[in-house]
């Protein structure tokens, strides 16, 4: 019973270490997730379909 308890507290711990990074990072993380969409949209176009008219 004991070795459960420690390996949860454990795991908790880790996570508990991984929601902090993630939070440190996330205004960096959206922003370079939107820049990078909006630079592929830029580069690559959405093409008209012929096929649709």
């Amino acid at each position: 019973m004991g070795a459960i308890f420690l390996l949860l507290t454990e795991m908790d711990r880790l996570c508990g270490q991984l929601s902090a990074a993630i939070h440190r990072v996330e205004l960096p993380l959206y922003a370079t997730l939107a820049l990078a969409v909006i630079v592929s949209i830029i580069v690559f176009p959405p093409r008209d379909d012929l096929d649709q008219a």
